[in-house]
């Protein structure tokens, strides 16, 4: 999994910028990933193409923004599956199961 952390000068690590806060420009994102994961950015999926293990995600264009708030995040669904009725222990499954994912990270 991945995410951006975009401090006012850790976009340049990333891609070509001017990576000051005083400087906006509008971003154009596109993710290569593998197919089975998820892939998020600021702005709504334009389109995805799936070519072998490889997932390609164009995003929207976003409006004029600073660097460190380009965001771009790959990683995977948490779901749970319950039983009609059961939504209030499906909720909890969720929590437990994303708080689970945190601990272990850490």
């Amino acid at each position: 999994m991945a995410a951006t952390n975009f401090r006012p000068v850790d976009a340049r690590r990333c891609f070509p910028c001017w990576d000051e806060p005083a400087f906006k420009a509008k971003f154009k994102i596109t993710l290569e990933v593998p197919s089975e994961l998820v892939a998020l950015s600021n702005m709504p999926v334009s389109s995805e193409i799936v070519v072998g293990p490889i997932k390609i995600v164009e995003f929207e264009e976003s409006p004029l923004m600073s660097t460190y708030l380009v965001a771009m995040v790959v990683g995977t669904r948490v779901r749970v599956y319950i039983e009609v009725g059961k939504s209030e222990q499906g909720k909890f499954a969720l929590d437990v199961g994303v708080k689970s994912l945190d601990f272990y990270n850490e």
